[in-house]
Parts: structure tokens; C-alpha cells; sequence
């Protein structure tokens, strides 16, 4: 069965100040095995429209929250390898420090990228009232649309957390795609209603990886998943403040470990 793999990056900067950031060295080797690789790399709203009975695995490159470095470092980048990607805006963020402004927005627009909404305020969904859950995914894609002057039909979870309450009301705004932050790959055609699986790119994560991120392997993915879970857990039982600092502890302590290799 043809499989989408889809890559999640945050920020791409030298300082890694968070757990989430990736430096830019690193980036570009990413994008080296991306190539390498030798299958289509597509925006999510290309891939979704594959045909059934499709053949040809292919990869999807997203970015979220709407960083100042998916301008100046990745579309320059992207525009190198003749590659699209789907960016992810927290509308909120836009014109603030270390983001994007709209201008650089509809750059990212012009230059044959997908825009897709991130929520206004980047909150977890799963603890928002009703009528806050409704505005968070519609203004923001209703923003998007009105200033890009295009329909934005794909979604990007924020945190990664999710609710069957949450996935029911994004269809309800609109969304045609849900992309959460659960690893894995996802089987071709994309299937309605089902949250799309990205594999994410971080300050953890080194280069003798990267040949893993975009082939996995059956045990990779079972590695990936239970990590995964564990962070689940943790989320539940810890503070935000907690569990960013455990976060950036375990993941500066990989990376401390793979820089010694």
C-alpha cells in the first residue's frame, strides 16, 4: 500500500532555544535525504487529491506556528529544490517578534506554498469551552482566507492534542484535513476524517536519524509511538510549566548524548 509520510519542523534556528527548534545545518540535511529519496514532495492538499488505486508513495513537508525562519530560511530553501510545503499560521502570532508578517505570509502564498491554520492563539483545544473551540478554528481560517484571497482547508493541531470533540468541530469549520503531532505514516489516499501523522524534526533529534524520518522502519515507528505516549501521559499529570522543562531537559540530554558520538 502507497504510503504519505509527512515531516513536522517548528523553528529552524542556530540558538535551539526551545525543545521544538531545529538549526538550520540540520535542516538542510533533511532536505538532502528528502530528495535523495526520489518520490514526490507535495503539499498535503496535493496529496490528498492522489486518485485511489494510486501507487507511488510521497512525502509532505509541514511547518507550524507560523516562525519568521519558514521565510527566510526555509522558502529559500524549498525554492532551491523546486519543493512545496503546507505552513501552518497561528494568525495570533502574526507581526509579533520571531514570526511571520503578512506580507511574508502571502510570500509564502505567491511562491506556490499551502497555508493552513494553526488556531488564533495556539491553546490546547481539548480544554476550551464550546464557543471558544468554534472561534479558535474559524477565525483563524477565516482570516487566512480573507487575507490570502484562497480557500485554507487543512488544519494543524496545536500541541498535538486532540479530542473526538475537537476533530468533530474542525470538519464543522471546514477543515478537509487535520494534521496532529502523533508519529507514523499515513496509507494513500488520504481517507476523510482521519488525523493526519507527522513525524517531527527537533533539537533531539541528530543526522544519523534522518535516514529513519523519512524511510521508518517498522521498529522506528513503534520507538516513536511509545515516546509518544509517554509525552501524552506526562502532559496529563504535569503543569505546562512542568512538562516544558522536563521536555527541554530530556531533549538537550539526547542531544548532548549524540554530539558526543
Amino acid at each position: 500500500m502507497p504510503t504519505l509520510t509527512v515531516l513536522l519542523f517548528h523553528r529552524i534556528a542556530d540558538g535551539l532555544d526551545r525543545p521544538s527548534d531545529i538549526d538550520g545545518r540540520l535542516f538542510l540535511r533533511c532536505l538532502e535525504r528528502v530528495r535523495a529519496v526520489a518520490v514526490p514532495v507535495q503539499t498535503l492538499a496535493e496529496a490528498a487529491r492522489a486518485p485511489a488505486g494510486t501507487s507511488e508513495d510521497a512525502i509532505c513537508l509541514t511547518f507550524d506556528d507560523g516562525w519568521e525562519s519558514d521565510a527566510t530560511v526555509a522558502l529559500p530553501a524549498l525554492a532551491r529544490m523546486d519543493a512545496r510545503a503546507t505552513f501552518f499560521i497561528t494568525t495570533g502570532h502574526v507581526g509579533t517578534p520571531s514570526f511571520l508578517s503578512w506580507p511574508q505570509v502571502r510570500e509564502l502564498a505567491e511562491s506556490g506554498m499551502e497555508l493552513g491554520s494553526h488556531t488564533c492563539s495556539h491553546p490546547d483545544l481539548t480544554q476550551l469551552a464550546p464557543d471558544e473551540l468554534r472561534r479558535e478554528l474559524r477565525a483563524s481560517r477565516e482570516e487566512l482566507q480573507e487575507r490570502l484571497g484562497r480557500s485554507v482547508d487543512t488544519l494543524s493541531i496545536p500541541h498535538g492534542i486532540y479530542s473526538h470533540r475537537v476533530l468533530a468541530e474542525a470538519v464543522d469549520a471546514g477543515y478537509a484535513r487535520v494534521c496532529v503531532s502523533r508519529p507514523g505514516q499515513n496509507p494513500l489516499p488520504l481517507r476523510a476524517g482521519r488525523p493526519v501523522r507527522r513525524n517531527a524534526l527537533h533539537r533531539g533529534v541528530g543526522e544519523p536519524d534522518l535516514a529513519h524520518l523519512v524511510r521508518p522502519d517498522r521498529a522506528t515507528l513503534l520507538r516513536w509511538q511509545m515516546s509518544y505516549t509517554g509525552r501524552a501521559v506526562l502532559r496529563r499529570v504535569l503543569s505546562d510549566a512542568q512538562y516544558a522543562r522536563v521536555r527541554g531537559a530530556a531533549t538537550a540530554y539526547l542531544a548532548r548524548g549524540r554530539a558526543r558520538r
